[in-house]
């Protein structure tokens, strides 16, 4: 399993540096909507994601228009659709349910993730996993470099494709902007 870690800085828009499993910094992802907004407003304006490599290159961006439940759109570099997300809106208090499919809607995987954010994966329509997130736990031999005890950590397998990454990495900047404890 290849693993980042994410640092959440405080800062009134959502800033993740990403480091690698050496705690060597890899890249991070930004928004530009400030989060400190009620989460009734913030639902409802359109939000965007930038992820960067360390160089600061684009390597993937994220929206979501204005409105109630817009789908939100994953672009590589050159503003290609790469992936959709649409979630249900009344999918339950507790959960959020819906699905991932690829730039030309085909349906890649189901989301059905607690609101709690803890720990989450998500699994694609042939039963491989993409990955898994977790908050507030990293591994023994990363908790020398990371002492934060709220330290995001995301896993991927080894063969997992860049592009797939690219989709997953938004989609948890999705969950944490949208699904965040008021």
């Amino acid at each position: 399993m290849d693993m980042l870690v994410f640092l959440q800085l405080p800062a009134p828009v959502l800033h993740l540096p990403c480091f690698d499993e050496a705690g060597v910094l890899v890249g991070e992802i930004k928004s530009f909507l400030p989060w400190m907004l009620p989460g009734a407003i913030m639902n409802v304006l359109p939000k965007e994601w930038i992820l960067y490599d360390v160089q600061g290159k684009v390597l993937a961006s994220y929206r979501q228009r204005f409105g109630l439940n817009p789908p939100f759109v994953a672009y590589d570099a050159g503003e290609r659709n790469i992936g959709e997300l649409r979630a249900r809106l009344w999918g339950g208090m507790l959960r959020t349910k819906g699905s991932i499919t690829d730039g030309e809607g085909n349906r890649l995987a189901s989301i059905d993730v607690p609101n709690s954010l803890y720990d989450y994966h998500i699994t694609d329509t042939e039963g491989c996993q993409w990955f898994r997130f977790r908050k507030g736990w990293v591994p023994l031999v990363m908790g020398e470099k990371f002492k934060e005890s709220e330290s995001l950590t995301v896993s991927f397998h080894p063969d997992f494709p860049e592009e797939s990454r690219y989709v997953s990495l938004g989609i948890i900047a999705y969950f944490l902007t949208t699904l965040r404890k008021e």
